[in-house]
């Protein structure tokens, strides 16, 4: 369950969450996010002062990162905020569980799309995927056109770029 800083529960399991691998699984991570976001208000507009207190009620959707990219995007609506391996491997904290550049465990857009020459990207964008032992922080991806790749974890209340992705079905 998801509770408030020791209180009473907010939230207890139920059907509407599904259990993710969070590193490489982008599209349920993002479903999960949604779906508490769909369940609590969690602060009333975007420069509101903290702590936040959640009411029942869906959050705007431009609150918070996995609604931006839930939104239609270019006339297409399945956009997901991908997760840490999704974005990239690990070069400097081997902990992600994400490989390396040479050996990732899944393929990912740093080294099929940025690190190829195909796109071009370049800064740090959130991923979708908390840390396991500290859930006030979510692994971050910084994008390199030269080929470099670093992933890093930031407090979630930071605020930072994200990049929604779609698959193509290939």
């Amino acid at each position: 369950f998801l509770s408030n800083y020791g209180s009473a529960p907010l939230l207890t399991p139920d059907t509407s969450f599904s259990a993710c691998n969070g590193s490489v699984d982008g599209v349920c991570n993002t479903a999960n996010i949604q779906n508490f976001y769909n369940a609590y208000v969690t602060h009333y507009d975007i420069l509101g002062t903290p702590p936040f207190s959640p009411t029942a009620g869906p959050t705007n959707q431009n609150y918070y990162a996995a609604g931006l990219c839930h939104s239609t995007i270019a006339g297409y609506s399945d956009w997901y905020l991908p997760a840490v391996c999704e974005m990239g491997a690990d070069n400097a904290l081997p902990e992600s569980g994400c490989g390396t550049l040479a050996s990732p465990v899944i393929q990912n857009i740093q080294n099929s799309l940025v690190g190829s020459g195909i796109i071009t990207l370049t800064g740090t964008y959130y991923s979708s995927t908390q840390l396991s032992t500290n859930s006030n922080y979510a692994w971050l991806h910084t994008f390199d056109n030269s080929g470099g790749s670093a992933l890093l974890v930031a407090r979630k209340s930071t605020r930072g770029g994200i990049r929604c992705v779609r698959s193509l079905g290939f």
